[in-house]
């Protein structure tokens, strides 16, 4: 089965590159080693399309404040989509990178890049440009996640999802292939009522939750979204947003719905700086 405008071809990319010039070059000045609250969250569904959902809190470890102001998952390529946790002036210069790599010579129309390849090439240039970053100027913890999905004519949905977690300083691919199953970075991840309500979502043996897609494409993977707002709002966590970018990764297209309510985010450094002013000033920032 193969989806409009796409095809069982798979770019693999074999273009050497070199890595975007600094995108966001104000960044924080002061050593954050902990965590600010987010939640940025990666899975695979059985129908053969992909989700992100990431929140929008941006937090100052010093002063404690925050704002929802900030997406921080976007499409970076055919078929991909990203999102960070963490130093947010390095994690979105990184993101950028990955962008520059799936377009600087991106697949043949009717074609897709290969995520698996795309983890495992990528991965040496984020560690060698986070430890540049970090050579220059002083810098946080990063995490970062990849959606992709991989051309599979003999599965449901002609293809397979493909999760992957990176992490500094070394940015090693941790990849999930296929299934029902989801992973998340930031501190949410950490959290167990969180945990738990993921681990419900995904789990098989009960399709409560898989019966969203009866009749409805794609209607799990808004299940999903639906469910972890509901929980982020009925279950509160310091730091962790009630609001949620859902993200979903087909062959052929990637999808980016907001909930109702939404606020007005920003999508990049120098406007994020731009949103909150003056208030930046007493330290450093978090996702």
């Amino acid at each position: 089965m193969k989806l409009p405008g796409a095809t069982i071809l798979v770019s693999r990319g074999i273009n050497v590159f070199e890595a975007a010039p600094a995108a966001y070059p104000y960044r924080s000045t002061k050593t954050h080693g902990d965590w600010g609250m987010t939640w940025v969250i990666g899975a695979s569904t059985i129908f053969g399309y992909g989700v992100v959902l990431s929140d929008t809190c941006v937090s100052c470890k010093k002063t404690g404040k925050r704002w929802n102001v900030l997406q921080k998952a976007f499409p970076l390529g055919k078929f991909i989509v990203g999102g960070l946790a963490g130093d947010i002036g390095t994690g979105l210069t990184m993101l950028r990178s990955l962008q520059k790599f799936l377009s600087d010579d991106p697949p043949p129309h009717g074609e897709c890049w290969e995520p698996e390849y795309v983890s495992e090439t990528w991965s040496k240039e984020a560690r060698r440009l986070y430890n540049d970053i970090a050579t220059n100027e002083i810098t946080g913890p990063v995490h970062l996640l990849t959606v992709g999905v991989s051309p599979r004519p003999e599965v449901l949905g002609g293809a397979v999802p493909v999760v992957t977690v990176f992490r500094s300083p070394d940015f090693f691919p941790e990849t999930v292939v296929g299934g029902n199953r989801a992973v998340s970075i930031g501190s949410g991840a950490q959290v167990d009522k969180y945990r738990e309500a993921l681990e419900q979502l995904f789990q098989v043996e009960d399709l409560v939750y898989l019966q969203g897609e009866v009749g409805n494409p794609g209607g799990f993977g808004r299940v999903v979204a639906n469910l972890i707002t509901h929980e982020s709002t009925l279950q509160p966590v310091d730091g962790i947003s009630p609001y949620f970018h859902y993200c979903c990764v087909r062959l052929g297209r990637i999808e980016v719905l907001t909930p109702n309510g939404m606020p007005e985010v920003v999508t990049n450094w120098p406007d994020l700086l731009q949103k909150i002013g003056s208030e930046m000033a007493g330290g450093p920032l978090v996702a």
